[in-house]
């Protein structure tokens, strides 16, 4: 049987079979990566005057301890920005379980 090659630049020859494995492999290392800046909404406002903070992770590696403690910062400087100060509600960890990355939310108010 003769072996098939995709020619991708002068003189460098690479078989079919290496680059879907080189395509699974760089698939897979994106999927590891650790979090670089977690994904977050903006503040959300609650019909009692109440507001919400979600922020989860990128990845399976990210601390909810640590996503608290960002949505923390986003809620102050919410407030901050209302000339109010910040008052911590109820704060939620959702660590990792299977085919759902870390995430906390944060109910704070303005006072």
């Amino acid at each position: 049987m003769k072996k098939r090659f995709l020619v991708t630049g002068p003189g460098l020859k690479m078989s079919c079979t290496t680059l879907v494995a080189l395509t699974v492999f760089a698939g897979l290392v994106g999927c590891t990566a650790p979090p670089t800046s977690p994904l977050s909404t903006s503040p959300v406002a609650g019909p009692d005057g109440a507001f919400t903070i979600t922020r989860k992770g990128e990845s399976y590696y990210a601390q909810p301890s640590q996503l608290t403690a960002m949505a923390t910062q986003d809620a102050q400087a919410h407030c901050l920005k209302m000339g109010k100060k910040f008052k911590e509600i109820r704060s939620r960890e959702l660590p990792t379980r299977a085919g759902y990355v870390p995430q906390s939310e944060l109910l704070y108010r303005c006072d």
